[in-house]
């Protein structure tokens, strides 16, 4: 008995401190504002790497902080909502994210393109092309040099085939 309640109250303990615990990793994450044109859903925008000022495509140079991570999403979601078959979405499951990932080099250079959702192998597939018609990035800066940079982007299913 006294080893059942002594398991129960470590877990417990465990679960309680784990869930306050507020460390985030080593890149800094932006939420991203919500607008009108259906990127309500979208959950977070995270840059991990060591930088100053995040990368960003040359459309959203001028933008800083959180409005350079929501202006690199929106982006992001514009090019691959262009790709995307509108007649699509009846089809795939809805109730999975779409997770991107990619690796941008010190010269903005968009690389290790990875997709993650369950459902249709071509959703995939329609993003990495949509990602590799994008322009070359202005990369990251540490300190006033380029740096090498992982951004990730979650978003809803439903946002990928919502035209703006």
């Amino acid at each position: 008995m006294t080893r059942l309640l002594l398991l129960a109250f470590s877990l417990v303990l465990t679960v309680g401190l784990d869930a306050q615990d507020g460390t985030s990793p080593t890149g800094k994450d932006g939420e991203v504002t919500p607008t009108r044109n259906g990127t309500e859903g979208i959950k977070n925008v995270l840059v991990s790497g060591s930088y100053d000022i995040a990368p960003a495509p040359p459309s959203c140079a001028d933008t800083e902080g959180d409005g350079r991570l929501n202006c690199l999403s929106t982006e992001v979601l514009a090019a691959v909502r262009k790709r995307m078959d509108q007649g699509a979405q009846a089809s795939g499951p809805h109730a999975r994210p779409v997770s991107i990932s990619f690796a941008i080099d010190q010269f903005g250079d968009m690389k290790d393109i990875r997709v993650e959702h369950t459902g249709s192998s071509e959703l995939p597939k329609k993003v990495i092309v949509a990602l590799y018609a994008l322009p070359k990035f202005i990369p990251a800066k540490k300190d006033g040099a380029s740096v090498g940079t992982t951004v990730s982007i979650s978003y809803p299913y439903e946002a990928l085939f919502v035209e703006d």
